[in-house]
């Protein structure tokens, strides 16, 4: 596979993949709990709090019960309640195209200073050969292979074949060549690869109208590694795509060096120093990972001192349902910043937005009994048995517990438009499936409930 089209492959995974660490849940299979477009919200969001503030609209702590629809598994709310102590607004946003300006900024914070240069499409003859030698070193002893590879001999006979036919038309040489931070179409780094690709669930776009600026680094720019961006731009009536990714593109390399004694709090730390010097300042980190000297941060914005939810992947492109599913089509806003092995990985920013204005700086929001009673009725009525078992919930000694409840701002879809996005209150609920005292699994959000109407948000709709 060529450089280029392997750039290609990735970028194409940015644009159509989510970078959220916790799984989306299930959109719910019938309407949602309260009518929508009804009315209800354009006149909640000009109610003034009447100076009201955060301290005194919930306790620290909530505890009660809530049934489910399955006739075995029940829940039950012990949670931590957060709500800021600032005013709550009501922004109205928009999609946003990523600036060469940003870009510029991203590569020489990222590439430390080094050259960027149009991402390398090409093998010389040279860099052929020492391909072909590698893999014929690493099939030299059969047994080793298999212990160390498993069962991939014939797709490495494959690939040498494939490598040796390349050969016959490699250059001996390659001069490399700046990157003109131009913003392209989607061809211009690899003329063969396909306008078309799909997501997850196998729908087809085309990616004609996207445009591109794609870098790298020398092999060796970055203590010894190569470093990448890609960028995309789409802002088009079917659907909007902006994304910024940094990463290392010698993985197998960085897989072979040995663990750092690198902390949690110590690669947070290094995130945070990252994030500040790219001019990223009002972010917030939604979910942290960490695994075998893996660090892995997701961001969300903070707008008016209050953090957005980042529900994960949410909403999708679907560019033939413009009627309703998401008119905008377009991902929540999130950050990404991955450390591995001590060193700085990755760093993907997806989705920005934009204020356009704000529709009430402290907009009256729904008291917390309230809210939990619009999640008791939602969760009797949409968890079904086929629901959660989706969910990997099937044990009768299941228990669903609410362990946080979160008041925080939520992008939705505006009626009637397409182009624009309110950022407005909403109830979040998180919670785990226990079974006894031992076995807890992680369920993320549990529902997401419009603080100024009482609705059930469904973020695989945007609303």
């Amino acid at each position: 596979m060529q450089m280029g089209k392997y750039h290609k492959a990735i970028l194409v995974s940015i644009l159509m993949c989510s970078f959220a660490l916790t799984a989306c849940q299930s959109a719910p299979e019938d309407d949602i709990v309260v009518n929508k477009n009804d009315g209800v919200l354009e006149s909640a969001i000009h109610e003034s709090a009447n100076g009201s503030d955060g301290e005194t609209k919930t306790p620290e702590m909530y505890i009660d019960t809530f049934d489910t629809a399955s006739a075995t598994i029940k829940g039950k709310i012990n949670a931590n309640v957060s709500y800021p102590a600032e005013d709550m607004p009501v922004l109205r946003v928009k999609p946003r195209n990523i600036t060469v300006d940003e870009v510029k900024h991203w590569a020489e914070v990222l590439f430390e200073g080094n050259t960027a240069y149009e991402p390398k499409n090409v093998k010389t003859k040279s860099e052929i050969e020492e391909q072909i030698l590698s893999y014929r070193e690493a099939m030299s002893d059969k047994e080793k292979f298999y212990a160390e590879h498993g069962d991939v001999w014939e797709y490495y006979e494959q690939m040498i074949t494939d490598l040796e036919k390349s050969y016959e038309t490699a250059p001996e040489t390659y001069e490399r060549k700046e990157t003109d931070w131009t913003f392209h179409d989607y061809s211009y780094y690899d003329a063969e690869a396909s306008i078309f690709s799909h997501d997850t669930s196998g729908e087809i776009y085309d990616l004609s109208k996207t445009k591109v600026l794609q870098m790298e680094t020398d092999a060796t720019a970055l203590n010894g590694h190569q470093g990448y961006i890609g960028v995309s731009n789409r802002d088009e009536d079917d659907f909007r795509l902006h994304n910024i990714i940094f990463y290392l593109i010698d993985s197998e390399k960085i897989d072979a060096l040995p663990d750092s004694d690198m902390t949690e709090d110590e690669a947070m730390a290094m995130a945070d120093e990252v994030r500040l010097k790219l001019n990223l300042p009002d972010w917030e980190i939604d979910s942290s990972g960490g695994d075998n000297d893996r660090y892995t941060f997701i961001y969300t914005p903070v707008y008016n001192n209050v953090a957005a939810v980042f529900p994960g992947r949410g909403v999708g492109v679907n560019a033939d349902n413009k009627d309703d599913v998401y008119a905008a089509n377009y991902y929540y806003e999130s950050l990404k910043i991955a450390i591995y092995k001590g060193l700085l990985t990755e760093v993907s920013w997806q989705s920005p937005v934009e204020v356009v204005d704000s529709e009430n700086d402290n907009v009256a929001v729904m008291e917390l009994e309230e809210v939990v009673s619009a999640f008791q009725s939602y969760m009797q009525s949409k968890y079904t048995d086929s629901v959660l078992k989706k969910q990997g919930i099937e044990d009768p000694n299941a228990k669903i517990v609410v362990t946080d409840i979160n008041c925080r701002l939520m992008r939705v879809k505006i009626k009637d438009n397409s182009n624009e996005f309110y950022m407005l209150p909403a109830w979040e609920f998180k919670g785990e499936v226990q079974v006894g005292e031992s076995y807890k699994m992680d369920l993320g959000v549990l529902a997401l409930i419009n603080g100024l109407d009482g609705s059930v948000i469904d973020v695989a709709l945007g609303y």
